[in-house]
């Protein structure tokens, strides 16, 4: 069990990992239209009032893995030579599979919050639902330990990535990544 929930790019196939994580991604999606949640970076969720399409949703996420695959491909191929293409795109698209089901805890659209509301409600608003915010904050940090480990244990494997230069490389193109995709998703979709 613990080599399908943190490395499952040792068990299965290629062609495996990437319907299954296209799969997913198409599924994040539809869940995140009705769930007001908002991808607006590679490792990013945020809940709104607005409501996004469908495809405005999956251009988000595209970009995401995008700038995501790209970074860590540049990266893996700087230190390996032998980096192969569907390996990085397989990580980037099975890291993301449980990010994508943070946006049920939105499915009422409890957890949208006007920026316009004055402290004292905002205040309200936090006391009313503390218990599903720190439920949910706990379950945040699990997911993104859980999609962080999927990234490196994936990135390790396909890039044969030891010791620190490794581990640097990996790191600054997480930061890289997200910086990236967020100003594309700004300057193009919100």
């Amino acid at each position: 069990m613990k080599v399908i929930l943190f490395k499952p790019f040792e068990k299965f196939r290629e062609n495996q990992l990437f319907i299954f994580g296209t799969f997913f991604l198409l599924l994040g999606t539809y869940i995140a239209t009705f769930c007001h949640a908002n991808y607006d970076g590679a490792i990013d969720i945020h809940f709104s009032n607005y409501q996004l399409t469908f495809t405005e949703l999956l251009t988000e996420n595209l970009i995401n893995i995008s700038v995501l695959f790209l970074c860590l491909f540049l990266a893996g191929i700087y230190r390996y030579k032998k980096t192969k293409t569907i390996d990085i795109l397989n990580i980037v698209l099975i890291s993301r599979v449980p990010f994508y089901f943070l946006a049920l805890f939105n499915v009422n659209n409890s957890l949208s919050v006007n920026s316009s509301i004055p402290i004292n409600e905002l205040m309200d608003f936090a006391m009313e639902h503390l218990f599903l915010l720190i439920t949910m904050t706990i379950v945040m940090i699990l997911v993104v330990i859980w999609m962080f480990a999927l990234l490196y244990n994936g990135y390790k494997t396909a890039t044969n990535a030891k010791g620190n230069v490794g581990l640097a490389l990996f790191i600054a193109a997480i930061v890289v990544a997200e910086i990236l995709s967020k100003l594309i998703i700004y300057s193009t979709i919100l």
